[in-house]
């Protein structure tokens, strides 16, 4: 499959925190190319090449930030709690789709700017955030349960020379080059003890990573995620360039000579 085909599949499945199953299916078939794979008791996709030795371990999580059905009112607005870290300020007048018996369709409500005060034009709280779906009380709570999960609507689209954007891209994209490195290691990976994991529960807390890390039982491991790229209106702190290669982790909770070692590899190569 082409990367952007990989993409696609990865970005358009469910699996907000919590409920990776969806996404987990996706991920677990496309792993279970390179070698044996299982999903265990945190929701975590597990692949292992089972050779002895020195293990290390390449992980990226698996959930996408959403929202969780809380209520539905007695005009059929459903109302939500977030799951992970969902901007309010993003919120308003955006698609959604609610995971229910069904996919339902939605839109966060919003009142229109010339009829709007002061006060409204300012991010909503999550608290108060309702989301329209065009049915009665009755009507949805036919086919929406308390705890359905709900996605932003924003499907993988291709943008100049070899960008995209999307609105799963953290951390489907950390996925997709885990999944592009065993292809490039190709027959060189049945003799490599390497362990892969696509971890549950990062946006809300990383447990899956917490207890598939300690399962995996590896010597090194290298976590793949998304980060923040120089733009209009950023700080100058931020130096990192999009499409310029990979960025290397320096910080407290990461093994510095591993950092050291990666940057070294990076520049040789």
């Amino acid at each position: 499959m082409e990367m952007f085909d990989i993409l696609c599949a990865l970005c358009h499945a469910n699996g907000t925190s919590g409920d990776e199953g969806s996404a987990a299916s996706v991920a677990g078939e496309l792993l279970g190319r390179y070698m044996p794979v299982s999903i265990d008791a945190m929701g975590n996709v597990i692949g292992d090449t089972g050779v002895d030795g020195s293990k290390i371990l390449l992980d990226a999580h698996l959930d996408r930030i959403g929202f969780a059905v809380t209520s539905i009112d007695d005009k059929g607005f459903i109302k939500v709690a977030r799951v992970g870290g969902i901007d309010p300020i993003v919120l308003s007048a955006a698609e959604v789709t609610v995971h229910g018996k069904r996919d339902v369709y939605g839109v966060i409500s919003s009142t229109p700017p010339h009829l709007s005060k002061g006060e409204e034009k300012k991010a909503s709280k999550i608290s108060d955030i309702a989301i329209d779906v065009g049915m009665t009380k009755e009507q949805a709570q036919e086919v929406i349960s308390l705890g359905d999960r709900i996605t932003m609507n924003g499907n993988l689209q291709k943008m100049l020379g070899n960008r995209v954007c999307g609105a799963a891209l953290d951390d489907r994209c950390g996925v997709a080059s885990i999944l592009r490195c065993l292809e490039i290691l190709g027959d060189k990976l049945s003799s490599l003890p390497v362990r892969v994991m696509f971890s549950a529960c990062e946006e809300t807390g990383s447990a899956g990573a917490v207890a598939g890390g300690f399962s995996a039982g590896a010597d090194e491991a290298i976590a793949v995620d998304v980060s923040f790229a120089k733009a209009p209106g950023t700080d100058d702190s931020i130096k990192a360039k999009l499409g310029e290669g990979t960025l290397v982790g320096y910080a407290p909770s990461l093994d510095f000579a591993m950092s050291r070692k990666l940057e070294d590899l990076a520049k040789a190569n």
